[in-house]
């Protein structure tokens, strides 16, 4: 192995490292100490991965022969003081570090002194400070009595200046009660003191990422982890920021670092999970939410996450299966969680089970509502529209069972609008059909527009490629994108590009995506447009009226559309319309959706 292809070698695993492929960058290290024993970044950087990986001693002797070999380089010193300390063998890394002084320059000499002296400061600080003042203090926290640990610590820094572990308790807990000034002040102050702890870089990290910087988050995530790489925390903690900054890829790299160092580690594999399913790979997200819940069977967001994906997609029953016997093994109380009940009454109204949806949605009723409260504000509104929506739907019907259990059905593939008409009975043509619903929980016609895979097209896309060949299709999709407060008004905005122009590229990427998918399956689509909208009281008349144009536009430009594909169009506009634009109210059944009364009005355009 020539110096070229030496260094070529250390290239491809310095790639592979960074990249979270700790075996293939083992691969290539290992090559060239094969060829070069002494060769101190191949003997450093297998020593920095065995750290990666837990194996703290085997990393000595990869540092101190990289050392032998380059004793001019500052991160050769650091890295095996680092483990020295890490082993508790301190005496010992005060003598490495002594032996320092007789190899670097003077600047980084002094650079080696800061690190050290910080260490100092800690170990010293810890021990002003009573164990039983310290121990109160954590056990407060692990109550959640946040305010009372910000108010004692607040005191108590004022006199143990130094302490570390008090500022990033401060910081913690002002985090917890919404103060995230305070907590990024606390943070930055056990950072002045020790500008090498980990934790302190992860936890500003955190907080950054809360008040919506990134950038600036990903940065703290990046000084913890060149300080401690083996910190699973700060990789899960990275992947949740750029899975924010939609960087989905690279969140994945992280989460699978964050798994390699802590296989049994609930979160990662809950946020591998959500970024799976974002990507549009359904049955991996499925498996990575299974791990979170067998390490973690308590979990709720991964059991939210988890049925969530299986109620969209319910021809995946041995999944269900596995969950469901999971659950049976566990002692798991999942019923206490306001978004569970209602994706589990979804499920049950999916299924025509009126008895069932109505019994969920009365435990719903009695949930405690700081529960509700702690909720995400998306999954918040989530809850709050499916419970209005579904109690709606349950009371309109007189019948014990919600489906008429014709001979033929006629399938609706949608976001919430496809349950308006779920189970009851459409006459076409002399014939009866059982509509029956099948959800994409939050659809947009953008989703399907875009060129990138997504949740939305691989569940819709697993949905109609479970229905029978040649069926009739309901599809629809649109009344989010003409929402106020999201879709098109806000992507005219952000793109600073005319909505009518937005509308159409979507549009016509909606029906293609339809086109194509259906090019085998040869079923009837019938679009439906977006109904007249409810005039609003939350938000200005002017608002309302940019909504109601807006839907008139859109249902121009897919009525044009629509006659390229020969798909039909089921037009729910012109029967809800009222005065200046908005609904009549006579078939919308909430602030959104209509009810199954208009099944009469959409049977007189189909016959």
């Amino acid at each position: 192995m020539t110096e070229t292809t030496i260094h070529q070698t250390l290239l491809k695993g310095i790639e592979a490292h960074k990249a979270g492929y700790v075996q293939k960058a083992e691969k290539y290290y290992t090559a060239i100490l094969k060829v070069q024993p002494k060769h101190p970044d191949a003997n450093h950087n297998m020593g920095i991965l065995s750290v990666g990986i837990g194996n703290v001693q085997d990393a000595l002797p990869f540092f101190k022969r990289a050392l032998e070999a380059y004793p001019e380089k500052l991160q050769f010193w650091l890295s095996l003081i680092n483990v020295l300390i890490k082993l508790d063998r301190i005496e010992e890394a005060n003598t490495v570090y002594k032996l320092a002084g007789s190899y670097l320059n003077k600047d980084g000499f002094d650079k080696l002194e800061k690190k050290i002296s910080s260490f100092e400061i800690k170990i010293k600080k810890l021990q002003n400070l009573p164990n039983e003042e310290l121990n109160s203090l954590l056990s407060l926290y692990k109550q959640h009595k946040f305010l009372q640990v910000h108010k004692e610590t607040q005191i108590l820094t004022q006199q143990y200046t130094n302490n570390t572990t008090l500022w990033n308790l401060m910081g913690a807990s002002a985090a917890q009660i919404g103060l995230l000034d305070d907590a990024v002040f606390a943070f930055q102050n056990a950072l002045k003191i020790e500008p090498d702890c980990a934790e302190a870089y992860n936890n500003l990290g955190n907080v950054l990422k809360n008040q919506g910087k990134l950038d600036e988050a990903v940065e703290a995530y990046v000084e913890a982890l060149s300080i401690k790489p083996d910190f699973a925390e700060a990789c899960n903690n990275m992947g949740n920021c750029l899975k924010d900054q939609v960087k989905i890829d690279e969140a994945v790299v992280y989460y699978e670092m964050a798994l390699s160092l802590k296989p049994n580690y609930a979160e990662a594999h809950n946020n591998i999970g959500v970024s799976f399913k974002a990507q549009g790979k359904l049955y991996e997200a499925i498996e990575a939410f299974k791990k979170a819940l067998y390490f973690k069977p308590d979990y709720v967001e991964a059991a939210e996450n988890a049925f969530g994906l299986l109620t969209q997609v319910t021809c995946i029953k041995s999944f269900r299966q596995e969950f469901e016997k999971l659950f049976e093994m566990k002692d798991t109380d999942f019923f206490k969680s306001p978004k569970f009940l209602i994706i589990q009454a979804i499920e049950a109204f999916l299924f025509a089970d009126k008895i069932l949806t109505r019994c969920l949605l009365d435990h719903y009723a009695q949930v405690n509502p700081q529960s509700i409260s702690k909720l995400k504000p998306k999954d918040q509104i989530f809850c709050s529209v499916y419970n209005r929506f579904l109690s709606q739907l349950i009371g309109a019907s007189s019948n014990p069972e919600l489906t008429f259990r014709n001979e033929h059905s006629l399938f609706h593939l949608g976001e919430s609008h496809c349950l308006s008409y779920a189970h009851k009975n459409l006459k076409i043509d002399g014939v009866n059909y059982t509509v029956l619903p099948k959800i994409t929980f939050g659809g947009k016609v953008f989703h399907f527009s875009s060129k990138n895979e997504n949740a939305y097209k691989a569940i819709t896309k697993n949905n109609f490629e479970n229905i029978p060949n040649g069926s009739k299709v309901f599809v629809s999709f649109g009344e989010i994108d003409c929402r106020p407060n999201e879709g098109f008004i806000i992507a005219g905005k952000k793109l600073i590009k005319p909505i009518d122009e937005i509308m159409s590229d979507s549009i016509s990427g909606y029906l293609s995506w339809f086109a194509k998918h259906n090019a085998r399956k040869h079923c009837e689509l019938f679009f439906l447009n977006v109904p007249a909208p409810v005039l609003k009281n939350d938000i200005d008349f002017q608002a309302n009226e940019e909504v109601a144009k807006n839907i008139v536009k859109f249902n121009s430009l897919i009525s044009e559309s629509i006659k390229k594909f020969k798909f039909q169009l089921v037009d729910v506009h012109t029967f809800t319309l009222g005065v200046n634009g908005f609904s009549n109210n006579r078939y919308h059944i909430d602030g959104y959706h209509l009810g199954p009364t208009a099944i009469q009005e959409i049977e007189k355009q189909l016959n």
